[in-house]
């Protein structure tokens, strides 16, 4: 049996293994909202595609059990390494999102509009961010009462600074609160501080992440260059103990990456509308 097909079959196999897994262990309908089950699919398959093709390629180009291991378990993380920077930037976006729309909310309440009137009227010209969740809610106010629309509203935004505005116009439709403009204003400040922050934040860390993807890009580069045009010298990583030397540097080596990605990664502060599942 050639080593490509050897590896093809243990990487199908290793798949398997993993969805078996997987459906045995299923997603909680409660802690998965049946909208994002197909997204969850989609990623899932999207993993499992690029784990079995990079540990296929790399098996098929070395012959290493360890370094096909290794290429499947980086196919397997590289959309959360890839989309990492971008997920935080839709947060801040969504942050952004949340300030303005309450600016524009309390604009449109002082030209004498009430709250339902204002929530439709902001909803054609609500920020993309969080565009469709203000359409819902705007959608939903000719048959359900504005509570249940606003708690839809706030977990399908998902956000502290959107909890705050849904509790503020909870409080004003329920108790006819006089001072909602300043409420709205103080939300929005706050929201704004926290966007500005965390850009302040992501700007800092940009110098380092860059500096992980020269270094790694690097490595890569010349692990491929001597497969490619000098493999008697990586021939002892062909023997037992080089695999096993092999096995602690990339362990090393994906541990670095994740915790550069969990140094990354913002905590959002508690949530006033989070519903425990």
């Amino acid at each position: 049996m050639s080593p490509l097909v050897a590896g093809l079959l243990g990487s199908v196999m290793a798949a398997g293994v993993l969805l078996v897994v997987v459906g045995l262990r299923g997603v909680p309908e409660s802690a998965a909202p049946r909208r994002r089950l197909v997204p969850d699919v989609d990623r899932l398959n999207l993993r499992v595609a690029l784990a079995v093709g990079v540990a296929v390629l790399v098996y098929a180009a070395t012959g290493w059990p360890v370094g096909a291991m290794a290429g499947a378990a980086f196919g397997w993380s590289a959309p959360t390494l890839v989309g990492a920077k971008s997920a935080r930037q839709r947060e801040i976006d969504r942050i952004e999102g949340v300030a303005r729309w309450a600016e524009q909310l309390r604009d449109t309440m002082a030209a004498a509009a009430g709250l339902h009137e204002a929530i439709a009227v902001t909803a054609r010209v609500a920020p993309l961010a969080i565009r469709p969740a203000v359409d819902e809610l705007a959608a939903g106010l000719l048959n359900h009462r504005l509570p249940e629309l606003l708690e839809q509203f706030a977990a399908r935004v998902a956000n502290p600074a959107g909890d705050q505005v849904a509790v503020a116009l909870l409080l004003a439709s329920e108790r006819h609160g006089a001072r909602l403009a300043d409420v709205l204003d103080r939300v929005a400040a706050a929201a704004r501080a926290e966007a500005t922050l965390r850009l302040r934040i992501e700007a800092q860390r940009a110098r380092a992440a860059s500096q992980a993807r020269l270094v790694s890009g690097v490595i890569a580069s010349v692990v491929v260059i001597y497969v490619v045009l000098n493999r008697s010298y990586l021939a002892p990583f062909g023997t037992p103990i080089g695999q096993v030397v092999l096995a602690a540097v990339c362990a090393l080596w994906f541990l670095s990456f994740w915790a550069l990605v969990r140094l990354a990664a913002f905590e959002p502060g508690p949530r006033l509308l989070a519903v425990d599942p």
